[in-house]
């Protein structure tokens, strides 16, 4: 909820495709990305990185509604599934 000229704004939540990246040897660091909005971000934990792809998310979305971009030019992504497999 948001205020706006005297107004309460209501925002309808949306759901983004996160891919989590597992930390590697080399770096301790979960990297999360959400691909249909171009935010990409990291964490020490899966947790903080899922709560700063939130905020990162939150900060496009609001930036772009500041410079008048419509909500059309984002790029909806069906659930998906991402998995790995070894050969």
């Amino acid at each position: 909820m948001r205020k706006k000229s005297g107004m309460t704004v209501i925002r309808k939540k949306r759901d983004f495709l996160i891919v989590l990246e597992l930390p590697s040897k080399e770096d301790s660091h979960w990297v999360a990305s959400a691909p249909s909005i171009g935010c990409v971000t990291q964490g020490r934990t899966r947790k903080q990185a899922l709560d700063r792809i939130r905020r990162t998310i939150r900060f496009a979305l609001e930036t772009m509604e500041k410079e008048g971009e419509t909500k059309a030019s984002l790029i909806h992504i069906r659930p998906t599934e991402v998995v790995q497999v070894s050969v």
